[in-house]
């Protein structure tokens, strides 16, 4: 490696890229101008005479096509299911895409990068590059936030084994949260006997990448399955940030049949509470590592997030928490001049070795609103939500029981309605069991709930149905299909495109269970809104439908009236469950087992039942 430091660049994982709306963008650029900021870095080149500079891909389409090097993986990174960037996130070797990105990036003498992924570390490591990758540290119940530094520079990880340590506190900030809410006992946090939490995560996390795709609960179904098999019910703790929650809830509910408890809460208040919890279980969430520090026994399904972050073979001996040593001229002279006694010596005895010593939230301050900024002001803990999700087994009377033991005490009638525990503690909901068989589930969009079932792609619901937000849509329906014999799910769905579509001749492909069941062809000559039914094979306790228009509002060249984008909307969809017996043939069109509905191509006109606009 270069042995002196003349020549610095930032970059972050410029692997994670995302296409929407027709444009490229990578969110982690603006993480990478909030470290350039936060470290001063504008100012070292005046300071010890060190040229900086800022390498990422451009991301407008025919650039960063270049710079991807690879016409298949571009491919990927233009299609909507996230399959490009963990495809890439951790590979053995020199890899082949990026190459361009990667040979800018060898030309300086050090990389300071955000979250730098594994491949990246690996590849700047093979030619012989330093780097510094910093990582916001998942442990963030302390006076601030801390970084988590690796390297494969033995300078800099020798330096930062120097600086005051924020673990150090670890211990006196978990007491002081524990007392905090053993003196409140707020009853919207009251656990009403020992029960699991599962915590759920953001479904598009680096820390949940393996084996080059994002796991879900569902990868570690047999583990979970044996971590959760005392329990009949379970607390589950929602990403606030998280779109796709009900996915993670409706997989404990009818795959591992559990009753769900979903509490919309601060997670904090839950984990530091004195409430009765046996058991932690996370993919790989932040909250599970604090949850273990704060005496929690806790599970991670795939790694805790602190080893995700190391990189076997080029980062020197793990990787180390830092707090604002990081951010003093003294740190930055020492790491670019070399080893200054008086330097470092200066840097450790910061207000006698304080990690944190530019005062508290200075680093939280410059990024966003903090889970704790709630709890610290008794008088503004946010209402809590809790949404009990019973299993198929569960009785009316053993619904009731658990209803009344989380908090609500007044119903206007079973399985639907809403409870509020005293004012501002607590909101109490129970949502329906799962469809099972001999009886009929009906989506209600002007239900509060709703949104539990639309998944993905829709904006929010109105009385008389929802628009997609773009041309795909996911809707999830919980079926409960008893174990012997054959069963059958019939879906019934009232489906339509804005009428300006119509001379685009667009096309709804309508998939279960991840294979194509029926198109809609929607032409000209026919209405605009259409009535589809199929039948289909009941695989699994949830039964999971995607819709996919090939052409949005978007593509109306010169029209008025829509400020939001539209594709196709959904004004109703039935379910029910039924012996598979007899033909199931889906309509007088079908080929090859797919339903076509509307104009059929080449061929004579069916028409299927229509509903009035």
């Amino acid at each position: 490696m270069k042995s002196e430091i003349r020549r610095i660049a930032f970059t972050c994982d410029f692997f994670r890229a995302d296409f929407e709306r027709g444009r490229f963008d990578n969110y982690q650029y603006r993480n990478l101008d909030w470290l350039y900021a936060i470290l001063g870095a504008d100012e070292w080149a005046e300071d010890w005479g060190v040229e900086i500079g800022l390498v990422v891909p451009d991301l407008d389409a025919a650039g960063f096509r270049t710079v991807v090097g690879n016409d298949g993986l571009f491919h990927d990174y233009t299609r909507p299911n996230g399959k490009a960037w963990p495809s890439v996130y951790d590979v053995e070797g020199s890899s082949p895409c990026f190459s361009t990105t990667f040979d800018r990036l060898s030309e300086y003498d050090l990389i300071v990068g955000f979250e730098l992924s594994p491949t990246i570390k690996r590849n700047l490591d093979l030619r012989g590059t330093r780097y510094i990758s910093l990582h916001i540290h998942p442990v963030r119940f302390l006076r601030d936030i801390c970084f988590f530094a690796v390297t494969n520079w033995p300078h800099a990880r020798s330096l930062f084994d120097k600086v005051a340590n924020p673990s150090s506190e670890i211990g006196v900030q978990v007491r002081r949260w524990r007392a905090l809410f053993a003196r409140r006992r707020d009853l919207a946090l009251n656990v009403p006997r020992p029960v699991p939490i599962v915590v759920g995560q953001t479904h598009k996390d680096a820390a949940v990448i393996s084996n080059g795709a994002f796991a879900t609960l569902a990868s570690y179904g047999e583990r979970l399955a044996m971590l959760l098999e005392p329990y009949s019910e379970v607390l589950f703790l929602g990403h606030p940030f998280e779109s796709r929650n009900a996915t993670a809830i409706e997989y404990l509910r009818v795959v591992q049949g559990k009753s769900v408890i979903s509490i919309k809460a601060n997670g904090y208040g839950v984990i530091f509470s004195p409430e009765p919890i046996p058991l932690v279980v996370t993919l790989s969430s932040s909250l599970g590592v604090e949850a273990a520090l704060a005496g929690r026994e806790t599970s991670f399904l795939l790694a805790s997030p602190i080893e995700h972050f190391v990189t076997d073979g080029v980062d020197i001996r793990g990787g180390v928490m830092i707090g604002h040593a990081l951010l003093t001229d003294f740190f930055a002279e020492t790491l670019f001049c070399g080893e200054s006694k008086d330097g470092v010596s200066l840097l450790s005895s910061q207000k006698s070795g304080d990690p944190f010593f530019l005062g508290d939230d200075y680093l939280r301050k410059s990024l966003e609103s903090w889970s704790f900024d709630g709890l610290q002001r008794v008088s503004e803990l946010e209402r809590v939500r809790r949404k009990i999700f019973p299993a198929a087994s569960l009785t009316l009377e053993e619904i009731d029981t658990l209803f009344e033991e989380h908090g609500g005490k007044s119903r206007s009638g079973r399985l639907t309605s809403v409870g509020v525990t005293e004012p501002g503690d607590a909101v109490v909901e129970v949502l329906p069991r799962p469809c099972a068989v001999g009886s009929d589930f009906s989506l209600k969009f002007s239900a509060p709930n709703v949104r539990h079932y639309l998944t993905y792609g829709f904006h929010d619901a109105e009385q008389w149905g929802v628009w997609s937000n773009g041309r795909e849509g996911h809707v999830q329906i919980p079926v409960d299909v008893p174990k012997s014999g054959v069963w059958t799910i019939e879906l019934e769905m009232s489906v339509l495109v804005v009428e300006e579509l119509l001379q685009l001749a667009p096309v709804l492909q309508l998939e279960v269970y991840g294979v194509e069941v029926a198109m809609v062809l929607f032409r000209s000559s026919i209405s605009h809104r259409q009535q589809i039914r199929v039948t289909v094979d009941a695989i699994s306790p949830l039964c999971e439908i995607r819709l996919a228009l090939t052409h949005t509002t978007d593509d109306l060249v010169g029209a008025v009236g829509h400020e939001r984008t539209l594709g196709f909307a959904l004004s109703e969809l039935r379910c029910a469950i039924t012996s598979a017996t007899g033909d199931r043939r889906r309509n007088p069109n079908d080929a090859d087992g797919i339903a076509i509905f509307g104009a059929a191509a080449g061929g004579p006109i069916f028409v299927p039942k229509t509903l009035t606009a």
